[in-house]
């Protein structure tokens, strides 16, 4: 059971290790019209990638993984 409150977060996958990167406005930079880039927070991974609109997906995450900035797609079986 879930204890701590539920966001909205977009997300993207990251291309180098699955991870769901959670693109906000202060984690991405604009490069054209609906496209962002952003860096992959895992310290392994760090890549940088670009995000069209249309591969963001929008999920309800507890905001713990909203402030680290991903999630695992193991761990959305787990809630």
């Amino acid at each position: 059971m879930l204890t701590e409150p539920v966001v909205g977060a977009n997300s993207a996958r990251c291309p180098s290790c699955d991870a769901w990167v959670i693109v906000t406005h202060d984690r991405c930079r604009p490069i054209r019209p609906g496209v962002v880039e952003t860096t992959c927070p895992i310290e392994t991974c760090r890549t940088t990638f670009e995000v069209q609109n249309h591969e963001c997906r929008l999920w309800e995450i507890p905001q713990s993984w909203l402030k680290r900035g991903y999630f695992l797609e193991g761990e959305l079986r787990d809630l």
